[in-house]
């Protein structure tokens, strides 16, 4: 997992592609690590309730998540596999889930505003990209749209995910044109 520290939170980001058989292996990594708060991507559960990701959050943390839906179904019921993302954090910390951001078709994100007291607030998004879709203009001009939405915030942002994107390549267009995005 990536750890970032802001001003002494430790911040996580993983893709566990499947919470369901990984419960007990993610909260050894929130505990022996010590994180305040660990980004998940890829977590394939079906909705808040799920049992699987319930069991992911050690005692003394909570979890805000975004399912993934399975648009193809008429009935509209979430998808009980792929995709799906998640911030597991510090129940101390007060967090409020953002409601108020674009929804997009091209990636899925959830995004939380931090209040941890002394420490400040900080706006933490867990972002996945599926990497089985196309990179197209439409995902860079909402990964645009994202990214103005966030500055309204005024306070740290940090963005934790799977964006499926090469970067280690520097003569790859995405790579290149995502650098230019930043």
């Amino acid at each position: 997992p990536t750890a970032i520290v802001h001003q002494r939170l430790l911040i996580g980001g993983l893709n566990v592609r499947s919470v369901n058989n990984k419960s007990a292996t993610i909260t050894d990594i929130i505990n022996s690590s010590q994180l305040d708060i660990l980004a998940l991507q890829e977590t394939w559960h079906e909705n808040s309730d799920s049992l699987t990701l319930r069991r992911a959050v050690p005692d003394g943390y909570s979890v805000i998540d975004e399912a993934r839906v399975n648009k193809n179904s008429a009935s509209q019921q979430h998808s009980k596999f792929h995709g799906g993302v998640a911030i597991i954090y510090r129940s101390e910390y007060n967090a409020k889930k953002l409601v108020s951001l674009p929804h997009f078709s091209t990636f899925e994100y959830v995004g939380c505003r931090f209040n941890a007291s002394h420490k400040g607030d900080v706006v933490i998004l867990s972002v996945y990209r599926p990497g089985s879709k196309s990179i197209t203009s439409q995902f860079f001009t909402e990964l645009t749209t994202l990214f103005e939405s966030l500055v309204t915030f005024r306070c740290p942002v940090v963005i934790l995910g799977d964006l499926n994107i090469h970067l280690e390549r520097a003569d790859d267009v995405y790579s290149c044109e995502f650098a230019d995005l930043l």
